[in-house]
């Protein structure tokens, strides 16, 4: 508990710092404002000013691999299935597959395209044309999406869509492994997709807010989205940083801010939801 205060009044100072609550001035010839408020101030944003070193320092300074799915744990909070186009790959109007168990899919409307949310790339010049369904076998059901997109060569691994699977119980899925074999047609579960064209794509499924893929979500995915937002970890344009984004990205406007910062913080201490 000690060191989830420390990390909560780390990142509180950092949130101020950066203009969220506002910033700290004392103006000398205030006389409302006495020297020792002035001292008391100064003393609690350079102790503040520790912690963020200090926790930054803990946090991780790489991108954890986007195709971490680990056996031990299972994090809980809303389920997404991104569609991932790496460095240098054509893109272009095409068709693509995946797959879910039928067993882990939402009750209502899961064909439905108002569950799919195309990236921050594409979402202005690019659509979801239709999504169908089939059967391919025992429970494992295929989703063909038609895009159109325009003929581009990405310059950085993008996010080319989200398909929203929300929450899915841990009776279901005990391990983050075991979901990435029910987002697999073949029970050796794979992370590479394609378009009809031939271009390689690759899946990754993440919760919200599990930042570093370890099946929780717990103060040290605040850390690391705070270091990403301070600019001292910067993406390096591979899967891995993509799939950070997508995890990060909890208000889904296609960046990762503070506000970010703030919803996870808020869920962490439960005040608030996904």
């Amino acid at each position: 508990m000690k060191k989830f205060n420390k990390v909560t009044a780390a990142l509180t100072a950092a949130i101020m710092m950066m203009g969220t609550f506002g910033t700290v001035a004392v103006n000398a010839a205030d006389a409302s404002v006495e020297n020792a408020q002035a001292e008391a101030q100064l003393a609690q944003i350079m102790e503040q000013a520790e912690q963020i070193k200090a926790v930054q320092q803990e946090a991780s300074s790489d991108f954890v691999p986007y195709d971490q799915y680990i056996k031990d744990d299972y994090c809980s909070t809303p389920r997404y299935f991104g569609v991932l186009a790496n460095k240098g790959a054509r893109l272009r109007s095409a068709s693509t597959e995946f797959y879910v168990n039928a067993n882990i899919l939402p009750t209502n409307n899961y064909s439905s395209i108002s569950r799919f949310r195309l990236g921050p790339a594409f979402k202005d010049n690019s659509s979801i044309k239709s999504v169908s369904v089939t059967n391919v076998q025992s429970n494992v059901k295929s989703f063909k999406v038609d895009l159109s997109i325009p003929d581009v060569t990405v310059s950085k691994a993008e996010v080319l869509f989200t398909y929203e699977m929300g929450e899915i119980e841990e009776e279901l899925i005990p391990s983050e492994w075991d979901l990435h074999i029910y987002t697999s047609r073949y029970e050796e579960p794979s992370t590479i997709l394609g378009l009809s064209n031939g271009t390689p794509l690759y899946k990754c499924v993440y919760a919200l807010g599990d930042v570093d893929r370890n099946g929780k979500l717990e103060p040290m995915d605040e850390l690391n989205m705070l270091v990403y937002v301070n600019g001292t970890v910067v993406s390096d344009g591979s899967l891995d940083a993509a799939a950070f984004e997508l995890a990060a990205d909890v208000n889904f406007d296609g960046k990762v801010t503070v506000e970010d910062v703030q919803i996870v913080n808020n869920v962490l201490l439960n005040l608030g939801t996904f």
